[in-house]
């Protein structure tokens, strides 16, 4: 099963392998964009997909409900009983990647394993069941691409190289996928809100930064809802919020009545939280404590041009940043989004940051390393600015002052589209070495995909179970017109 990003890749992937005796074959493909709920697939989304599978000379398949894994094992039955292994990329919405995963590592007619989008779980009680099952023997995946980000590749070299031992970590990325969702203009099946979305990426990328001294425990000491997703209806004017699951928008009564109980429950009620917050310390096989906070968004950078209400916690990274006199444009991603048909009308500010902060020492030698890992190319029409991916080395004195200053040099391919390219086609080189047992997979592997959603879970369904529904009410209906409107969406 691929995706749009997934399928352009392959045939660069073949080519790169063949050398080493490793030959790939693309056994069919089931197109993921069908899969959801409002089926709005467009004529040349999907004949885009077809050129690519007519490239590699394989057909596609095209499923409009849910897909049978043992049915698709069976089509390609015959052509993979003569290969070592079959991969499956599971491309479909997050709310099918349990069940997916699930059917992959029960089958046993031929080596089949299982390699999904993020994230794989969004259930604590089933992720804890699936990676303590003893009888579950096969590897499995998670496309943690930012573990491939340029910058981040940077940072893990010069830990490498020097030494650097990270004594804290703090990771803000937020993006505007809520306010999209309002005005009909986001990827399908990007859902379950901010935390649940963005926090695989800097997860996985804590856990790389720390694979020479792995993570071995952590303990969350916070994790909190800083805000949901409001909005009123345009046609009734009530009060709604976005839900996590679908798209669709609530209604205050059904989230205030639901709100604990689908924590647990069938989660069709749980409202999506616009901004979380979390506070762990990490445990690494050395012994070492390391202080990690993250900051995930789906309703972008709220301080971006001069507006109220920040959070305090995302204030902290900006006067962070400041004090450093980092510019604001080098960091801060802006562009407009239009409605989609039914909402031509409504336009969509989207706001973007994904920076990542670390205390540590080289040494007894304090230093600090701040990185940015948004790139943007120009587009005037959308009226957004060119953004560079960056990583600086500060070296700090006895009293915290910068000493010394450096930018590390990146790696980098000279457009977005071809780095995602390259990031996604190495993501998966890594996948089948390790599944033919070439060389092991640091950053997408077993251990790093139960690392990841063990502390991701465990903050997301600690913040809803301790949240106070009616607080989070009352700030969302005040905030309703500044958020979901004046502040964000142009009416």
């Amino acid at each position: 099963m691929a995706d749009r990003n997934a399928l352009p890749c392959l045939a660069e992937l073949k080519q790169c392998v063949e050398h080493e005796d490793i030959a790939i074959e693309l056994l069919c493909a089931v197109d993921p964009m069908l899969f959801s709920k409002k089926l709005d697939v467009s004529i040349k989304s999907r004949a885009a997909l077809r050129r690519h599978m007519e490239q590699l000379n394989k057909c596609i398949f095209d499923i409009t409900a849910e897909i049978a894994i043992d049915e698709l094992a069976d089509s390609v039955a015959n052509r993979a009983a003569a290969l070592d292994l079959v991969i499956f990329y599971d491309g479909t919405p997050t709310r099918f990647h349990e069940r997916n995963l699930q059917l992959v590592s029960d089958f046993q007619e031929f080596e089949f394993y299982y390699f999904g989008e993020k994230p794989i779980f969004t259930d604590v009680s089933s992720f804890d069941a699936f990676s303590s099952n003893p009888n579950i023997l096969k590897p499995y995946y998670c496309d943690f691409i930012e573990t491939r980000n340029p910058a981040v590749l940077a940072i893990s070299k010069f830990i490498e190289e020097t030494g650097f031992q990270i004594s804290s970590a703090d990771f803000w990325r937020a993006g505007s996928s809520g306010l999209k969702h309002l005005v009909g203009h986001t990827q399908s099946g990007v859902e379950g809100g901010a935390f649940l979305d963005k926090m695989p990426h800097d997860l996985s990328i804590l856990n790389r930064l720390l694979s020479n001294d792995s993570i071995q425990s952590h303990i969350l000491n916070d994790a909190r809802i800083l805000s949901l997703i409001p909005w009123k209806n345009r046609d009734s004017g009530e009060f709604e919020l976005l839900a996590a699951q679908g798209g669709d928008t609530l209604s205050a009564q059904d989230i205030f009545l639901n709100f604990r109980d689908d924590v647990n429950g069938s989660r069709q009620t749980l409202p999506a939280d616009g901004q979380l917050f979390a506070d762990y310390s990490v445990r690494t096989a050395s012994g070492r404590s390391v202080a990690c906070t993250f900051l995930a968004s789906w309703i972008g950078y709220c301080g971006y041009a001069g507006r109220k209400y920040e959070h305090p916690e995302e204030t902290r990274f900006i006067e962070r940043l400041n004090a450093l006199n980092i510019d604001p444009e080098s960091w801060i991603f802006s562009e407009l989004f239009h409605g989609n048909d039914e909402q031509r009308n409504l336009s969509c500010r989207e706001t973007q940051a994904r920076i990542v902060i670390l205390e540590g020492f080289i040494g007894d030698r304090m230093h600090l390393i701040v990185a940015n890992l948004i790139h943007a190319e120009e587009n005037k029409e959308l009226d957004r600015l060119p953004i560079d991916r960056w990583v600086n080395i500060y070296e700090l004195n006895e009293v915290g002052k910068v000493k010394s200053v450096k930018e590390l040099p990146l790696k980098v391919a000279p457009t977005y589209a071809e780095q995602k390219k390259s990031d996604l086609k190495n993501v998966f080189r890594e996948v089948i070495y390790d599944a033919l047992g070439v060389e092991a997979a640091v950053g997408v592997g077993k251990e790093a995909v139960d690392i990841v959603h063990g502390m991701l879970l465990k903050a997301h369904d600690y913040a809803y179970l301790n949240a106070d529904a009616s607080d989070l009410l009352v700030d969302a209906k005040l905030e309703a017109d500044h958020l979901a409107v004046r502040r964000a969406i142009i009416w």
